[in-house]
């Protein structure tokens, strides 16, 4: 059982894993079996035999079909007047294949092969299909459009200026989107002053809005300073500073 197990892994693997664009490969169950010596070569060739297959057994029905539609007007008594333009324009008729949605779909499907059939005969990897690449493309971009939406119902514009807050000693940043290349190891400087990150609220409720809130402690003395970050805008007065801290303040009731 182990053995038809096996080999039924390999036999799925060179026939569909190789399909999957390279980013995605490592979601493959096997996809340590893609990295074996020749899979990906004969993934290649045989879906180039498959493509051309594919395509002439398309090209044999769509003549076919242009045959009996051809018959049928020569045949039919009423007399349409379609039977001379048609016998007469017979040639173009039967080799417009490539020109229609199934003829063009499955040219698509024959060059893809070749290309990654020559691909895995050069360099013996070969790139993901271009049917699959594409609707899969196009499923990031929707995936990144509906986060990028959703996040500003919630939390407001990406280009929303940073809210920066004095509290004595310490320092909150609130922001529409989060930085996530900020974290405790680094310095950060406002104005004179470092600062150093001591909390992240990703859920900060500030003014009937959420926000991505930052809080800075000043930077410990002694402490090495490895790398410092600017934080908001150059030589911010403090007193803008003090007002936006009295906006942001709750109001007595």
């Amino acid at each position: 059982m182990g053995f038809l197990s096996h080999w039924s892994a390999v036999v799925l693997t060179v026939f569909f894993g190789p399909l999957l664009p390279e980013r995605s490969r490592h979601r493959w169950p096997w996809s340590d079996l893609l990295r074996m010596d020749g899979i990906q070569s004969a993934h290649g060739f045989l879906w180039a035999v498959l493509g051309v297959i594919f395509w002439a057994w398309g090209f044999v029905l769509y003549q076919a079909e242009m045959s009996d539609l051809v018959a049928s007007l020569v045949t039919d008594e009423r007399g349409s007047g379609d039977v001379g333009p048609i016998t007469h324009y017979g040639l173009i008729f039967y080799f417009a294949f490539l020109v229609t949605p199934r003829g063009f779909l499955l040219t698509l499907l024959l060059l893809d092969g070749v290309v990654r059939a020559v691909a895995g005969g050069m360099a013996g990897s070969v790139p993901g299909s271009l049917y699959l690449a594409v609707p899969l493309a196009a499923g990031r971009l929707t995936a990144r459009a509906w986060h990028a939406a959703r996040m500003t119902s919630r939390y407001g514009k990406a280009d929303e200026p940073d809210r920066l807050l004095e509290e004595g000693d310490r320092l909150r940043v609130l922001r529409t989107r989060p930085h996530p290349e900020w974290n405790a190891d680094q310095a950060f400087r406002f104005g004179e002053r470092l600062y150093q990150l001591h909390n992240y609220n990703p859920e900060a409720f500030v003014r009937g809005r959420l926000r991505f809130e930052y809080t800075f402690t000043p930077w410990p003395e002694g402490r090495t300073l490895r790398r410092v970050l600017a934080i908001g805008p150059p030589g911010d007065p403090p007193a803008r500073l003090v007002q936006a801290q009295e906006e942001d303040s709750p109001q007595p009731s």
